[in-house]
């Protein structure tokens, strides 16, 4: 197949008068338009911007399925089919605080799907369990514990090839701890936390390398304690976002984009995209979805998102005032880099061809995985 006639993301920018050449599953080539020669399986993308497959490291359900309570190749084909036709071609399964049963259940379904990348699994992201209780969120309390040398050895003999991203508090973790965290490669998130700005910096000293969801569950910004919103503002490093104005306020996130525009990148935290789901869930947590659209937990805390990255890109761009270029950077190319993967979020000979065509308008023209159009 080629595609044509479309406003191509290559190397930040976008460029016109190319030709997106698929055999297969893979992207062939990218070359310039010859005007003439090509074969009758031709894509015409009249104008759209051509972008990479958008990249979700925070993903935790979609379609009905709940990764964390739905640990079964079809629960995790559902999460995927449900974010697919938004143009989310990769992504993380998030393992929210669980049991250490079923964290072993989650890193060998993940382990058996990451092989030929079944469903854009690129692997797991661990969110929880070793959480300050004061900032557990949506996060079933009586999994909520403290980190042990034996349960951290045990994670990392059953999760190290696997696990991607792990999100923990750092303040409640020894230095030796964390350095055991550090050897095995994992991107260290700092989330779900109330580290003070000392103490989360000097975490970022000793490997944490992330923080998870800027703004929500963690220490705030206050002026004679900065907390680790102030350390993750005030340091270069890779943080996530929640760009629904709902978890985030848009001028929020205009302030973050300013302040750190070079280690921002967008994550759904999606729990709900098209899933009517009311009553028990959430690893038991009842929750129930309010006017707003919302779900919440009855203590009223927000329990993932609705997002998905798509709707991310457009917020950025018509919400928060981010350039589509950059908006498109922050949704494939930097959380593709966040975890050191460079088969994914680029446009380019001998990748996957994961492809979303956007209109001028930017609404959602067609999305394309593995060299299929799927809508």
């Amino acid at each position: 197949m080629y595609i044509i006639n479309g406003k191509t993301f290559l190397d930040g920018s976008f460029q016109a008068n190319k030709v997106i050449h698929i055999e297969g599953t893979h992207i062939q080539a990218v070359e310039d338009n010859r005007s003439s020669g090509y074969q009758a399986d031709t894509l015409d993308a009249e104008g759209a911007y051509i972008v990479p497959g958008f990249v979700d490291l925070q993903l935790n359900g979609g379609g009905g399925a709940y990764f964390t309570n739905d640990l079964t190749e079809e629960g995790v084909k559902t999460i995927f089919e449900s974010h697919l036709k938004y143009g989310t071609t990769t992504f993380l399964p998030t393992l929210i605080t669980t049991s250490r049963e079923n964290i072993q259940k989650g890193i060998e379904l993940t382990t058996k799907l990451m092989q030929d990348r079944q469903f854009g699994v690129l692997g797991m992201h661990l969110e929880g369990p070793f959480f300050h209780p004061a900032k557990r969120g949506a996060h079933p309390p009586e999994h909520i514990r403290q980190p042990s040398d034996e349960e951290l050895d045990w994670l990392i003999a059953q999760g190290k090839e696997t696990i991607k991203i792990i999100t923990f508090a750092p303040e409640i973790f020894t230095d030796v701890q964390l350095a055991k965290l550090q050897a095995t490669g994992w991107k260290l998130a700092a989330g779900h936390s109330m580290a003070t700005y000392e103490q989360a910096t000097n975490s970022f000293q000793k490997g944490v390398n992330l923080v998870t969801h800027l703004y929500n569950a963690m220490s705030q910004l206050e002026s004679r304690a900065p907390g680790l919103v102030g350390a993750a503002l005030n340091h270069e490093i890779w943080t996530s976002i929640i760009l629904d104005g709902v978890h985030v306020d848009f001028a929020a996130a205009r302030l973050a984009y300013r302040l750190c525009p070079n280690h921002l990148f967008f994550i759904s935290d999606a729990s709900f995209k098209d899933a009517p789901i009311r009553g028990e869930h959430l690893a038991g947590l009842s929750i129930e979805q309010h006017e707003d659209g919302q779900y919440y937990t009855k203590e009223g805390k927000l329990a993932g998102s609705c997002l998905s990255m798509y709707e991310a890109v457009v917020n950025a761009v018509q919400k928060v005032g981010i350039p589509l270029v950059a908006a498109i950077e922050l949704a494939t190319a930097r959380p593709a880099a966040v975890i050191a993967d460079d088969t994914i979020g680029v446009i380019k000979a001998g990748v996957k061809a994961d492809l979303v065509l956007l209109n001028e308008d930017l609404t959602l023209k067609a999305v394309i995985k593995d060299g299929r159009i799927c809508r």
